[in-house]
């Protein structure tokens, strides 16, 4: 097997006092798609960041390309982030440009093509994503589903070797939500990407990862297959793939009950 693509080794995160991950370590191999789950607040998106340096840990080591992130300056942090395609959650498309325009953006930002060659990719990544005959639309005449296909195509406009998704799938219809989680996945599997997804749907994740991470209480609680995830008796995954109140994760925040609040408990 080959060295992976993306290693994190000992992690620890936190704002101020408030730790949000703690001694994290796992790996994504080239090619790899990983589903990143877990409660709100539990360090998912936290986890894209530190990939990105957009944050930096506390302790333990990231490594991404054999780099490892705390060694490199601010120069060497751009280069990497040219091997890095984000999805945000929403699409996060400019609202003032047209879908053309919106994917031909990192092309200008980042390489010095000919206005004939970006016009070429452009359409090569619309058609990709089924809409190369939206290119002169603008964002708000697109359907929500529309808008994070061309969100996707931009992200994967400089053919980057690690796509990162934060909740793609959120606001969708159902029909919308299948068609972008099937075209991740083909996307993905056709171009070799390494993709870490950060979502809480968890049907389109057991049917597209190749692996999944739980994670809880800034932990990771289960890391496999989505059979293992399926198959497995642990409380903590049960809870959360069959979405149940019962288990490890309270559905009542921790503190005074309810009669004590209300001066019930006074005797």
């Amino acid at each position: 097997m080959t060295d992976p693509i993306i290693r994190f080794d000992g992690v620890d995160f936190g704002y101020g006092s408030r730790p949000i991950l703690q001694d994290l370590s796992f790996s994504v191999q080239q090619g790899e798609l990983l589903a990143i789950m877990g409660g709100s607040g539990s360090g998912k998106t936290t986890i894209l960041r530190l990939i990105g340096a957009l944050v930096r840990q506390q302790r333990g080591s990231i490594r991404v390309r054999s780099q490892a992130l705390e060694g490199l300056d601010a120069d060497g942090l751009r280069a990497l982030r040219r091997h890095m395609g984000m999805l945000f959650q929403g699409g996060a498309l400019f609202t003032d440009l047209t879908v053309f325009e919106n994917v031909a953006f990192p092309l200008r930002e980042h390489t010095r093509l000919p206005e004939r060659m970006i016009r070429d990719l452009v359409l090569m990544k619309l058609h990709a994503v089924g809409l190369h005959a939206v290119a002169e639309r603008m964002p708000s005449e697109l359907s929500g589903g529309m808008a994070r296909r061309v969100a996707l195509a931009r992200a994967i406009a400089l053919d980057p070797p690690i796509l990162m998704c934060d909740e793609p799938f959120a606001g969708l219809d159902p029909i919308s939500l299948g068609t972008v989680a099937r075209l991740l996945s083909q996307l993905s599997k056709a171009l070799g990407l390494s993709t870490l997804l950060v979502t809480h749907d968890v049907e389109e994740s057991l049917a597209i990862a190749d692996r999944i991470m739980l994670l809880g209480q800034g932990r990771i609680m289960a890391l496999g297959t989505p059979a293992s995830m399926r198959q497995s008796e642990d409380p903590f995954v049960r809870q959360f793939i069959d979405g149940s109140e019962k288990g490890p994760v309270p559905f009542h925040a921790p503190g005074p009950g309810l009669g004590a609040l209300l001066g019930l408990d006074r005797g």
